[in-house]
């Protein structure tokens, strides 16, 4: 099943210059899609079999570039359904 979940990066400047936010990633078996230059992130997980994201975002005040920031972002593990035992019966002769 898809997954999708929402960040807020954040960021400061010492001189309260307005933000920005880039994202980036290599990693293409995730989405991920942010309406730049906002702070919120939104993450996909198209299949069931991608248990991590792995992101880098930096921040800029329009002058200068903060140093990268990685994310991770975990998929929820749900495990699987309870299910009541089997009897089985087994005749031997």
């Amino acid at each position: 099943d898809a997954f999708q979940t929402d960040l807020t990066l954040t960021g400061t400047d010492a001189d309260g210059d307005p933000l920005t936010y880039r994202v980036y990633s290599d990693q293409h078996d995730i989405g991920w899609s942010q309406t730049w230059p906002s702070p919120d992130l939104q993450v996909r997980f198209p299949y069931s079999t991608v248990a991590e994201a792995h992101l880098t975002f930096v921040v800029s005040d329009g002058r200068l570039d903060s140093a990268p920031a990685d994310i991770i972002v975990r998929r929820p593990v749900t495990p699987p359904p309870n299910r009541a035992p089997h009897r089985r019966w087994w005749w031997c002769t």
